[in-house]
């Protein structure tokens, strides 16, 4: 894999000498566009100074005993305790990022329609349109509400229904891209790879798309004299 394809997160590494680090964040060098790893050696579970180290360096593979092995591999095991949010914010760096696993997700209460703007509208159902789906799908199947409030359940069903109506007549040209990333829920990078473009691209016609949807969110709501903002 090379330097610039693989993904460095925030979290515990080990080096091929057995050195515990904590991985804080990756920037930008500012005269060079490289990107730089910000890091905190760790002896005996306390967290040194801070270091830094190109990325190219610190993704690169090295020989040890005649065998190539990475530089640094990710220790997934090792628990990153709640307060390194608080400590590395104190030091002026953003913490670390927390992604909900599937199933914290399926449990996650969704509300909806608490956009105040019609942009914030159309983003809110574009971008949870994979997850939407399933979640209407599921609590037709099971015939209980999942993931949804009751009283919510209509503002769902109603807004899956809208942009899908929309997709198919006014923004059919944006089909393909609500299925293929939005229904997949795939990053930028991962549907540009998918489908061979830019993400520069991508996020082009994402905000072309958040934008004509916001403008149909509008007209909506002038013809049925009703306002669906918060």
């Amino acid at each position: 894999m090379k330097e610039k394809d693989r993904r460095v997160n925030a979290g515990y590494y080990q080096r091929y000498d057995g050195q515990i680090i904590y991985v804080v964040m990756v920037i930008k060098d500012v005269d060079t566009g490289a990107d730089m790893v910000i890091f905190q050696p760790s002896h005996l579970g306390a967290l040194g100074e801070y270091e830094v180290m190109s990325k190219r360096s610190f993704c690169e593979f090295i020989i040890v005993d005649g065998k190539e092995v990475p530089k640094f591999k990710r220790r997934t095991q090792h628990p990153i305790q709640a307060s390194m949010d608080d400590y590395q914010r104190g030091h002026g760096l953003r913490g670390p990022i927390r992604y909900a696993s599937a199933e914290e997700k399926d449990k996650e209460i969704r509300h909806y329609r608490r956009c105040h703007s019609y942009l914030a509208y159309s983003k809110d159902i574009i971008s949870h349109y994979g997850e939407d789906i399933r979640k209407y799908e599921l609590c037709i199947r099971t015939k209980k509400y999942v993931g949804v409030l009751p009283d919510e359940f209509r503002f769902l069903k109603e807004d899956l229904k809208f942009l899908q109506d929309c997709t198919s007549t006014v923004l059919k040209e944006y089909k393909t891209l609500l299925e293929d990333k939005f229904y997949r829920q795939l990053s930028i990078r991962k549907y540009a790879d998918a489908a061979g473009i830019s993400r520069g691209s991508v996020d082009y016609m994402q905000k072309k798309f958040f934008l004509a949807f916001a403008e149909q969110l509008r007209i909506r709501d002038e013809a049925d004299q009703k306002c669906r903002l918060t």
